[in-house]
């Protein structure tokens, strides 16, 4: 009796085990679906941002690629003086927007080394003049490099609606500066890219060269390298002035037909190169440059008549038509090219005269008046004139429209001069106190 009961004991204890790991696990009533935190975590390589402290976060965490969903707004460190102290953004980060998104900037911002990236996003900066404070929206290179892709940097001034309240400023537009904010370190080769513009990509100024200034910024004097397409906006000017070499390509982003350029204004040096292609750039300023060249179809209507050394290529335009007396203490370079027809082309006023004082080469097509309806020229006028000894009728050639108006342009005792044919057996250049009566 005994030993049956000891087996059933058994059995039942059995019984419970299996039945206790058979059973499903408890639901407890107030369990909750786990969140990812919202925290960068150190080397985090890709990061979504929607608050202020998010972002700041993946920055001093060293997040390589940082995705701004919404409307962030940075800047509230100051210094001694009351003003923003920068946000810094490291080398080799990307800051990319969602549709919509946008970084609201209430100081400065500056590089702490290249290949930085900012693409897709409205970048705004907020300060302003308003009761009398002194705005502060630079972008600081510090001698390094970055990246503007499809980036929106316009933002509506006050323009002085509410008295001193909301400032008297039309707009509130950035200003790039090559070196730093004052007491901090800077590189050795500041690049700024602008690709893919827009019609709010604008700037103040770009100064890629500049002292230290009143504000004691930390200058930068070296080497820089600018590229931006025609839709960017400089409302002031390009300063490369005070850089040992500074390269500008200016190209058209394809956006539109005449893909006119809105950066217009522009002080150089001897060391500055710039290059136009692609786009039309209409009375510009351009100040001091050592080299302007013109490749694939660019056009250049300069309110400039002092220049140092011209290239002229692949079909570009040179329109002097705004100057009379035009001055190139340089060498002039013309197409080289098999095909005459891809020679650049230089347009004159009716009465208007270049002067080339260096070397000329290549070839290049003159007109006057228009780049599309060539003008009637004066016969006997010198257009050009260039003491060169190895210049030759080649160098500056009529087009077809003014050959078969029985136009020749020869070189003749240091110019190019104009003379027309008024007979099938003669050439007729006339001498100083000929009269000619057209009939």
């Amino acid at each position: 009796m005994k030993l049956k009961l000891k087996r059933k004991q058994v059995l039942g204890v059995m019984l419970s085990v299996s039945l206790l790991f058979s059973q499903p696990p408890p639901v407890w009533a107030a369990s909750q679906p786990l969140i990812p935190s919202a925290s960068v975590l150190y080397g985090e390589s890709k990061v979504t941002v929607t608050t202020h402290k998010q972002f700041m976060d993946a920055l001093e965490n060293g997040a390589s690629y940082i995705i701004v969903n919404g409307s962030i707004t940075i800047g509230e460190k100051a210094d001694a003086s009351g003003g923003m102290l920068p946000v810094t953004i490291p080398a080799g980060t990307t800051i990319q927007g969602t549709s919509g998104s946008k970084l609201n900037c209430r100081c400065p911002i500056q590089l702490e080394g290249d290949n930085v990236t900012i693409k897709n996003i409205e970048l705004l900066f907020e300060s302003t003049d308003a009761l009398g404070s002194v705005p502060h929206r630079e972008i600081f290179l510090a001698g390094h490099s970055l990246t503007l892709d499809n980036v929106s940097t316009y933002l509506k001034g006050g323009e002085g609606g509410f008295g001193s309240l909301t400032g008297t400023e039309k707009e509130l537009l950035p200003t790039v500066m090559a070196g730093g904010y004052t007491g901090t370190s800077v590189g050795t080769n500041a690049a700024l890219t602008i690709i893919r513009s827009n019609a709010k990509t604008m700037f103040q100024d770009i100064y890629m060269g500049h002292e230290e200034g009143k504000y004691q910024n930390v200058p930068y004097t070296g080497s820089a390298v600018l590229t931006l397409d025609n839709l960017a906006t400089v409302r002031g000017s390009v300063y490369t002035d005070k850089n040992t070499s500074a390269r500008i390509d200016l190209n058209g982003n394809g956006k539109t037909i005449v893909n006119s350029a809105y950066a217009t204004s522009y002080v150089g040096n001897n060391d500055t190169i710039l290059t136009i292609a692609d786009c039309t750039v209409s009375r510009a300023s351009i100040d001091g440059v050592g080299t302007i060249q013109l490749n694939q179809n660019a056009y250049l209507m300069p309110l400039t008549d002092q220049f140092q050394n011209i290239s002229l290529q692949d079909s570009a335009c040179l329109d002097l038509t705004e100057l009379v007396n035009i001055r190139v203490s340089g060498n002039f370079s013309g197409g080289t090219g098999a095909n005459v027809s891809d020679a650049g082309m230089i347009v004159l006023d009716k009465e208007g005269t270049l002067t080339i004082e260096g070397v000329v080469e290549g070839t290049t097509i003159f007109q006057t008046e228009n780049r599309n309806f060539p003008g009637i020229p004066i016969v006997g006028k010198s257009y050009i004139i260039a003491d060169w000894e190895e210049a030759g009728d080649e160098n500056f050639i009529i087009p077809e429209k003014y050959v078969n108006d029985g136009y020749k342009m020869q070189y003749i005792s240091g110019a190019w001069t104009i003379y027309k044919s008024y007979s099938d057996e003669e050439d007729f250049i006339p001498e100083v106190g000929d009269v000619i009566i057209s009939q």
